[in-house]
């Protein structure tokens, strides 16, 4: 069970971020510049998805004294590659992705599924650099990680700002 939680927990954070990164940075933001209805992001459940996932990592990272490394990095692109996987199954039987960009049918997808792991991996090499702080700054590493849960998430909705 010890080697199994800092693999879980290097994956959980890799995936976190990549998730709530692309959806408070890129899917929100481009699907307001088209004019799409944004409100279900911000729906409980959406919320629940894309933002309390980083919050309880967070939180988890705060409280937790599971060590990472570097030799936990390939757990989140494993993780990463499983997901892949698993939707392109889930999409023979559903007809649908839940991601676009995940779909392999897409030109240059193998690209796209390269980024998105590289992606994965920069996160988690962030969070071990975050961790490392702790041992440096309680104080400061606690800091350090509200400051990237209220740059990582978003709660209000962009459409309705200056109404």
């Amino acid at each position: 069970m010890v080697r199994v939680v800092p693999a879980l927990f290097s994956s959980s954070i890799a995936s976190a971020f990549l998730v709530t990164i692309t959806v408070t940075y890129m899917l929100i933001p481009e699907a307001n510049e088209r004019g799409d209805n944004i409100t279900h992001y911000f729906k409980w459940d959406s919320q629940l998805m894309h933002n309390g996932n980083v919050i309880f990592i967070l939180f988890e990272m705060a409280v937790s004294d599971i060590e990472l490394s570097l030799w936990h990095i390939p757990y989140p692109v494993i993780f990463g590659c499983v997901y892949v996987l698993f939707s392109a199954f889930n999409a023979r039987r559903s007809g649908i992705y839940f991601y676009d960009f995940i779909d392999p049918r897409l030109n240059g997808s193998h690209i796209i599924h390269m980024v998105l792991l590289g992606v994965m991996s920069v996160h988690f090499i962030l969070a071990l650099a975050i961790q490392s702080l702790a041992e440096v700054n309680f104080t400061g590493y606690v800091l350090a990680l509200v400051a990237i849960c209220y740059l990582a998430t978003t709660f209000s909705n962009p459409s309705e700002k200056g109404h």
